[in-house]
């Protein structure tokens, strides 16, 4: 039965995908061929957007987006050569540059071909800010209901924005202290989790692939404490757990949930990307494992990445790129071009086996690696 469901999800996830052709982002005069290389394995390829920081890529269809805080957001056509960025708005010179505040969250749902945006503002300047687009990023509207007046402290900055892969209604987004839910696609919000100031930052949300109804988040505390959230109820309630204590001082990377990637095809099994540590879970979170760590010197795993089709292959962002390809048993390492760089998003095609990545400071821009 869970082979038919799995089967049965991606069905339905590739029909909305390549059936989204009211917007298509591809010209239609053009040879959607053009510029297309053979990829090389392992080869880095530098894709621009140098001295920006960029903490989420997303694939869009034929668009790579870059979410870059206060220099608002990018996109770049990946089926043509030697593309350049499109500048799309939304920068804030008024945020400091460096920092995680301005566009941060970026989520594309495939069945109604809509892209939901968050922006955060400096803290102590104004509030945050919820934008749609169905024309996969030519035109915005506002999408703030519920929130629009929500400001610092009671939870001024968008740190994720997730929706449901079987629903096109369902969305969570995650701010400084809370979790607010939508059921109509982004239109309207309310709050679920969290209290107005509680100092708790949510940081990620991931819903389960096949289970329409199981959802995990997870972030910071103002103590610097990882904790983890699990609802099954699609959002409505939500149950903490703290999968480890700290295991150094502040200020040695052990203290925050970056990441959370679920494999739908083991019941139960949760992967963590935390500062300086990845632990696993095999039941639902009652036991825990650290399966890699303080490697490098490293501060943080940012990003983690499941094979849809394989998920004993599983990638991680943080000093270098991170990969198994037996649950995390054993790790393999891949260098970025430059050694210095810590690398932060993680954008993967699976079927090209071509992934995106960012420097965790900005400097060095986007890169393109043939895994």
């Amino acid at each position: 039965m869970r082979s038919v469901t799995f089967k049965v999800f991606w069905f339905i996830l590739f029909s909305t995908i390549y059936g989204c052709n009211q917007y298509s982002p591809v010209d239609q005069n053009s040879n959607q061929t053009e510029g297309q290389k053979t990829p090389v394995n392992h080869t880095w390829e530098t894709l621009g957007l140098q001295g920006k920081l960029v903490p989420n890529l997303v694939i869009v269809r034929n668009y790579l987006f870059a979410c870059a805080t206060r220099d608002g957001l990018f996109r770049l056509r990946l089926d043509v050569e030697n593309a350049q960025w499109e500048y799309l708005g939304f920068a804030d010179s008024t945020l400091v540059r460096g920092t995680r505040y301005g566009v941060v969250a970026l989520f594309f749902n495939p069945i109604d071909c809509e892209i939901i945006m968050g922006i955060s503002t400096h803290r102590f300047i104004s509030e945050i800010g919820v934008y749609k687009s169905r024309d996969f990023g030519h035109t915005w509207v506002p999408s703030d209901s519920g929130i629009r007046t929500v400001q610092y402290p009671k939870s001024s900055e968008v740190a994720s924005i997730k929706g449901s892969p079987l629903s096109a209604k369902n969305v969570l987004l995650g701010l400084s202290g809370s979790i607010y839910k939508s059921t109509s696609g982004g239109q309207n919000w309310k709050r679920v989790w969290g209290n107005q100031g509680t100092g708790l930052g949510v940081k990620t949300i991931t819903f389960h692939a096949t289970k329409p109804n199981s959802i995990w988040a997870g972030g910071e505390t103002s103590r610097f404490q990882p904790y983890l959230l699990y609802s099954v109820d699609l959002g409505e309630t939500w149950q903490m757990i703290f999968p480890l204590p700290p295991l150094g001082p502040y200020g040695h990377g052990d203290n925050a949930v970056f990441d959370v990637a679920i494999d739908h095809l083991n019941e139960g099994t949760i992967y963590v990307g935390m500062g300086g540590l990845i632990i696993k879970t095999h039941d639902y979170g009652q036991t825990w494992k650290k399966i890699l760590g303080w490697e490098d010197g490293i501060y943080a795993f940012w990003k983690l990445a499941i094979n849809p089709k394989n998920t004993t292959e599983v990638l991680a962002t943080g000093a270098r790129l991170y990969r198994t390809r037996d649950s995390g048993s054993n790790w393999e390492k891949v260098l970025p071009p430059d050694n210095r760089n810590l690398l932060y998003a993680l954008a993967v095609d699976w079927e090209k086996r071509i992934l995106y990545t960012s420097a965790s400071s900005p400097g060095n821009g986007i890169y393109k690696l043939s895994f």
